[in-house]
């Protein structure tokens, strides 16, 4: 019988695999989730599945979590935040994935499906428009984030190297749906309460990848016989934050105000709110590094994945804020037409 580990399986893309691996898995699988400590299981839905309360900078934990596995994915992150140091996030994202490799090796485990990110690419904020990047597009994380995640990019790629250990890394865009709190839900907040402004023209697109197409294509990387690749993984069209909010609001039944902010008009309120939020100590809603992505071009070229993969995605922007704000309304938070 085989058995797939997920690491930050209570998390939002986690808890997502979860369901998805749930209803697609065979009746020779099992699975085995992996939660901090500090983490409540409200996410994960309803199924026969073990849970290992482990915390992936902890070696020995994390070894005894990965024994009897054939398959690891690895979601397990701290996420970017606002001026996030290269510390803040290293003991997590690169010294937990050290963990993780190594209890791979010990294991014999078959396959290893990295969750990484676009920002080994660098980000808008830092890099200015990225436009139609692919797998080959060149390494240039500009922040510690990316930094972090790529440097794990990089251990996996040498215990490939050491000991023959097969991996996927997906590498999503900007992914939505149920149980983010952050993101596309905060828009939909601010719509719904009427206080969404536009900052610049809103003419710049990005790529939004809703999370069942996400967690499908990565399901399809550990079914398949393909090893050894990098995958990003979007909805390959790319979407003006004009449209975004023309959606968002179609879908809540709102009108939204046609005020244009000024970028650097909308800089400046960010600097000042982000000052005033450091004395405080409470996480800005509006920071500079925000301001700058919003205003920034930033989608992908997935023909890598559509071609190896099949890949397809099943949900374009209108049926995926649909399927995201109908969850939010279930769950009472705060969205209502």
């Amino acid at each position: 019988m085989s058995k797939i580990l997920i690491t930050g399986a209570s998390g939002f893309i986690g808890s997502n695999l979860v369901e998805y691996l749930i209803k697609d898995k065979k009746p020779d699988e099992n699975l085995r989730l992996l939660v901090p400590p500090w983490e409540n299981l409200q996410n994960l839905p309803k199924g026969v599945f073990e849970i290992a309360i482990a915390d992936v900078r902890n070696e020995t934990e994390v070894e005894r979590a990965a024994e009897g596995v054939d398959v690891i994915y690895h979601l397990a992150a701290k996420t970017i935040i606002p001026n996030g140091s290269y510390d803040y996030y290293k003991d997590t994202n690169v010294d937990g994935t050290r963990n993780l490799l190594a209890a791979a090796r010990k294991h014999r485990v078959k396959k290893f499906i990295f969750f990484s990110s676009i920002s080994v690419y660098g980000l808008p904020a830092w890099v200015g428009d990225i436009e139609g990047c692919d797998e080959e597009w060149p390494k240039n994380f500009s922040e510690a984030y990316g930094h972090t995640k790529a440097e794990a990019e990089k251990i996996l790629l040498e215990a490939n190297k050491n000991w023959g250990l097969n991996y996927i890394i997906i590498r999503p865009t900007t992914v939505y749906g149920p149980k983010d709190k952050a993101g596309i839900f905060q828009l939909l907040k601010a719509i719904n309460l009427g206080v969404f402004f536009f900052i610049g023209n809103a003419k710049n697109k990005m790529d939004y990848v809703y999370v069942e197409d996400l967690v499908r294509a990565a399901r399809i990387s550990e079914k398949e016989e393909i090893v050894n690749e990098d995958f990003i993984i979007g909805a390959g069209k790319p979407t003006t934050q004009r449209d975004l909010v023309r959606i968002a609001a179609s879908v809540l039944g709102k009108s939204v105000s046609k005020i244009y902010v000024p970028k650097l008009l909308a800089l400046f309120m960010a600097y000042f709110i982000q000052g005033i939020s450091n004395i405080l100590h409470i996480r800005p809603l509006l920071f500079p590094d925000r301001v700058k992505v919003l205003t920034s071009n930033c989608y992908f070229d997935i023909s890598k994945a559509k071609g190896m993969l099949k890949y397809t995605p099943k949900y374009d922007l209108n049926k995926g804020i649909k399927q995201t704000v109908r969850w939010f309304m279930n769950k009472d938070y705060g969205l209502s037409k």
